[in-house]
């Protein structure tokens, strides 16, 4: 699936107004909201200005103090335009859902960020590449 930018800043334009209408309900001050959901000071300021996206933990947590399921804040959101990309030919859908499952199994972060580099370097790496078709020009 492929998101457009466009796409996910008007979901967290959404989203930010989502927050701070949860927060006025509760009639809980900025500081009070990032106490109750173990935030740094000014964070829900900044997520309620767009100046910071609502991350998937932040969003739990909101959603859970709040007694909500976390699809509830996505009610009303705009529709997103996803488009689906199949996988390169020769390989299985079930080899990338492997790989995808394997890797966010990994608990280690530098780790992940290791196999991301290599698997860069790996796709990167012209023996690995498909061979292009020569310019006729050039050869």
């Amino acid at each position: 699936m492929v998101l457009k930018v466009n796409d996910l800043t008007e979901i967290n334009g959404y989203l930010s107004k989502q927050v701070r209408a949860c927060r006025l309900r509760l009639r809980m001050t900025l500081r009070e909201m990032d106490a109750a959901l173990a935030l740094s000071g000014g964070t829900v300021s900044r997520i309620e200005r767009g100046e910071k996206r609502l991350d998937c933990v932040t969003l739990v947590r909101l959603a859970e103090f709040m007694d909500l399921s976390v699809d509830a804040f996505f009610v009303g959101a705009p529709a997103v335009d996803v488009a689906y990309v199949p996988p390169p030919s020769g390989v299985e859908v079930a080899d990338v859902e492997a790989i995808v499952k394997a890797y966010g199994a990994i608990e280690n972060v530098d780790a992940r960020r290791e196999i991301l580099s290599l698997m860069r370097s790996v796709a990167d790496s012209a023996s690995y590449r498909k061979p292009q078709p020569s310019d006729p020009l050039t050869a």
